[in-house]
């Protein structure tokens, strides 16, 4: 049906070939892709013609669209940092990580309470600004679990990897919300 010099719409080739007209238009896309084909606008409607001495490739499926990547979330980057590192600060979570300082401070500081990080060394902000001046709190990665990031929930940190839940220490497992005095 497409043969050369004959301009031809992807409706009409579907009636042909007895397939959707969506599916059609998507195969004549992918020859106009690989310079088997051109596609020109006649009124409203897109029509198709086939190029001399062309060989179209035949795919199966949507391989010739590149397919959608995954993006990683600060605290994945946050995650991925320190395990590179092993021993951190906010600071070097900024640059490393491409987070924002709070993001990073408050990940941290759940990682802490749910043991998979330590403080390292503590600066004391209760100082006057020239004595800390310089100094800042290192963190020090203890539970390496896998590749993937801790969730914070509001009891713990959910571990993706060993699908475990690590509770926030000093939390309780009881419910002491409804006893009254």
């Amino acid at each position: 049906m497409l043969a050369k010099d004959c301009l031809v719409s992807s409706l009409e080739v579907a009636k042909e070939l007895k397939i959707s007209v969506n599916h059609c238009r998507n195969v004549l896309n992918g020859f106009v892709q690989q310079k088997c084909a051109v596609k020109q606008k006649v009124g409203r409607i897109y029509h198709f013609a086939v190029i001399a001495a062309s060989k179209p490739i035949l795919t199966a499926g949507r391989s010739t669209v590149s397919k959608r990547q995954y993006k990683k979330t600060g605290r994945q980057k946050i995650w991925n940092s320190l395990k590179i590192q092993r021993v951190v600060s906010v600071a070097d979570l900024v640059c490393l990580a491409a987070v924002t300082e709070a993001n990073a401070s408050l990940y941290l500081r759940k990682l802490v309470n749910s043991s998979y990080v330590r403080v390292k060394y503590a600066v004391n902000t209760a100082l006057p600004n020239c004595e800390v001046k310089g100094r800042a709190s290192t963190y020090q990665l203890l539970r390496d679990t896998g590749r993937l990031c801790p969730i914070v929930r509001k009891d713990g940190c959910w571990d993706q990897n060993e699908q475990q839940l690590y509770p926030f220490n000093g939390t309780n497992k009881e419910n002491h919300h409804d006893q009254v005095a």
